[in-house]
């Protein structure tokens, strides 16, 4: 890995703070493609997200959730090296790969090696920190159907603490799903909240609360112990769309539940107790959307958020939280405007 500089007042890689905008209106783009948000968010969070739904549903879903991570990746690969730039990228092969590779540690993906590859036939990569293995493998899938040109085949082995996982030239790909899993993308809603940037970078100040560990390609949350990542809102929303698609109209239901529980059995009131601003600090700086309403009293609570964004995780952690401050069992309500804009009421369940 080549030498990554850091900001030397907040600590957050260059690459990072430099390459991604954090909006007024609750999103985060990329600096060059302001089409494309990312949102930050725990590993564990998204393991548990995806246990939770399969516990739910009594059926396994990793075959889902490689396909929809593989096809957004796919894309995300395609707008770095447009047009001409594929050729040079065929011509480059481990420079891409080792280049992917860098890239996840520095958005806490995880740690990986290039073990080894042959044109056209194979790569295989060691992981370790993995953020979610599914999610993994359909961006190393992407990779290779980019730089090869060729559907893809995976095997997972374990060792050393991590995963082995090699991509072979496979069948062809899912035509059905690839339609299915294309990305809705909704214009953003202006909005007016700023979060206080670091002098150094910009970067808002609250990433001093985080630590980079570039060699293990994890970033930590030091005040609350988690590890966290820097995923694609929309990629999660096509993969959702698509858990739908398959397994039936009521996996919506069941994705805000799971995402209902994870909050329950993970986090702390206390994290949320501290003031309404507080939440809509964590929605912005996360890049989920910009919350501009949170009246919570008695045994209701009413939210709205704009440019809401993964749309159902957001009502199971709303949903979470009001079950975390008031103590009560809820049931809820919500819909989306076509702006964007989440309507959310929870309430003490009868």
């Amino acid at each position: 890995m080549s030498e990554i500089k850091v900001c030397p007042i907040c600590g957050v890689p260059r690459k990072f703070s430099r390459g991604n905008n954090w909006n007024s209106d609750g999103t985060i783009t990329q600096h060059k493609n302001e089409d494309h948000r990312v949102c930050f968010y725990e590993t564990d969070g998204l393991t548990q997200l995806f246990g939770n739904i399969e516990e739910l549903v009594g059926l396994p879903i990793d075959r889902i959730l490689i396909e929809g991570k593989r096809k957004a990746s796919y894309q995300y690969i395609k707008n770095m090296f447009p047009g001409f730039k594929r050729n040079i990228v065929r011509a480059l092969r481990r420079r891409v790969y080792e280049t992917i590779a860098d890239m996840g540690t520095i958005f806490g993906l995880g740690h990986y090696e290039l073990l080894d590859f042959k044109k056209e036939e194979y790569i295989k990569v060691f992981g370790r920190n993995i953020y979610c293995l599914p999610l993994f493998c359909g961006d190393l899938i992407a990779a290779f159907n980019f730089v090869e040109g060729l559907p893809a085949d995976l095997s997972i082995d374990e060792k050393d603490g991590g995963h082995v996982v090699t991509v072979t030239s496979g069948r062809e790909f899912d035509e059905e799903m690839s339609t299915r899993l294309e990305r809705i993308i909704v214009p953003n809603k202006p909005g007016d909240y700023r979060l206080e940037g670091c002098p150094g970078c910009g970067i808002p100040g609250v990433f001093e609360e985080y630590t980079w560990d570039l060699e293990q390609g994890v970033v930590t949350d030091t005040v609350t112990g988690r590890h966290m990542a820097f995923v694609g809102p929309d990629e999660l929303e096509s993969i959702l769309r698509e858990l739908e698609a398959e397994l039936g109209e009521d996996i919506p239901k069941t994705i805000v539940e799971a995402q209902r529980k994870y909050i329950i059995e993970t986090l702390a009131s206390k994290e949320f107790e501290q003031s309404p601003d507080y939440l809509r600090r964590q929605l912005a700086m996360r890049g989920m959307g910009n919350l501009v309403v949170f009246d919570l009293g008695g045994d209701r609570l009413e939210a709205v958020v704009e440019n809401a964004r993964p749309n159902l995780l957001i009502v199971g952690i709303l949903q979470g939280v009001y079950e975390l401050v008031s103590r009560n069992t809820s049931a809820y309500e919500f819909d989306r405007d076509d702006d964007g804009t989440l309507h959310l009421t929870a309430y003490k369940a009868p």
